[in-house]
């Protein structure tokens, strides 16, 4: 990345300790990537962790994509040993950082790809990513231009192909 935007170094009203200020810029050539969520199976939770004094937030996403098939076991097993940044659009609009310049966001423990057994099961992966943040991010920048390749399974990458 080029760069990154960061929280506002004054602080006067609440929204300030979680709102960044400025866009995404990326290097040339490069995209982020859509990861597909199927409808009301996302969850991002923030906890509080450490002690007095040093308190800190971790960022907890988990997302579930249907489809067992080698595009969603092969964007796993991409990001399974890095960092990522990545941009959660929740319901409500918002778009949550999770990442910075300094420490990505990285795969979580609970991961799990399946077939399912029966016909009627689902299959998919259950995938969660983990953040240490000082505070929730918020990013208001520009998005058109950010994003590249699809995990969805009924798009055409064609189009949306970067080198």
């Amino acid at each position: 990345m080029a760069s990154l935007p960061k929280l506002p170094t004054n602080r006067t009203s609440y929204e300030d300790f979680a709102m960044l200020e400025g866009d995404i810029v990326m290097v040339n050539g490069y995209r982020f990537y859509h990861i597909y969520c199927s409808r009301d199976m996302g969850e991002l939770k923030y906890t509080t962790q450490g002690t007095f004094g040093g308190k800190s937030m971790k960022a907890n996403l988990e997302i579930y994509h249907p489809g067992f098939k080698p595009k969603l076991l092969g964007f796993i097993a991409s990001v399974m040993n890095s960092e990522t940044i990545i941009l959660a659009r929740l319901n409500n609009g918002d778009v949550h950082m999770l990442g910075d310049a300094d420490r990505g966001a990285e795969i979580g423990d609970s991961v799990e790809a399946t077939s399912g057994k029966a016909v009627t099961d689902n299959n998919g992966a259950t995938i969660a990513f983990v953040y240490d943040t000082p505070t929730a991010q918020i990013y208001t920048g520009e998005m058109d231009s950010l994003i590249g390749q699809s995990t969805n399974l009924d798009e055409d990458d064609d189009e949306n192909e970067t080198t």
